[in-house]
């Protein structure tokens, strides 16, 4: 494998990871604030994604809670891997910052929509601020990693704001 490649790679898969620690972490805090079991949002969305069904009443399910985090897994090391391509993209063809950009906003609308949609009958346990603060998270911690490890980047997308 290149260089580049292993590099575009490892630092997409720890951006991902990143992004969803953030949001984990953030869901936790909620649920332990709020008098929840810890993992009452996992619990939830994960018997809703295996079991078409968000009834907690008999408990939160360890395989439901399993099966949804390795989903919201999968998930963020794939968006982790498509910053990380875009970041690379945007060192060689410095104009490419405002794909990134776009492609940023675009995920934060799509996830908005899905679940506001999806989600409807889940509102209770996930309020909808709860998932722009969760996705502002994500996007901070995984947007503090990649700078960290690209500092010329914001000098790159300055000038070329000039």
């Amino acid at each position: 494998m290149k260089p580049d490649r292993a590099r575009v790679l490892t630092e997409g898969l720890v951006a991902g990871v990143l992004g969803y620690l953030a949001v984990a972490v953030f869901f936790v805090f909620v649920n332990v604030l709020s008098g929840r079991p810890v993992f009452y949002t996992a619990g939830v969305l994960g018997q809703a994604l295996t079991a078409g069904s968000a009834d907690v009443q008999s408990g939160i399910e360890s395989a439901a809670v399993i099966a949804y985090n390795s989903v919201h897994l999968i998930i963020f090391l794939a968006i982790g891997l498509i910053v990380s391509m875009l970041v690379f993209a945007t060192e060689r063809h410095p104009s490419a910052w405002l794909l990134f950009f776009l492609v940023f906003v675009a995920l934060m609308m799509v996830s908005g929509i899905t679940f506001s949609v999806l989600v409807e009958p889940l509102s209770e346990a996930l309020p909808w601020w709860t998932l722009i603060v969760s996705n502002l998270l994500a996007a901070a911690a995984m947007g503090t990693y990649v700078l960290k490890r690209h500092p010329a980047l914001w000098a790159t997308v300055e000038s070329q704001e000039a």
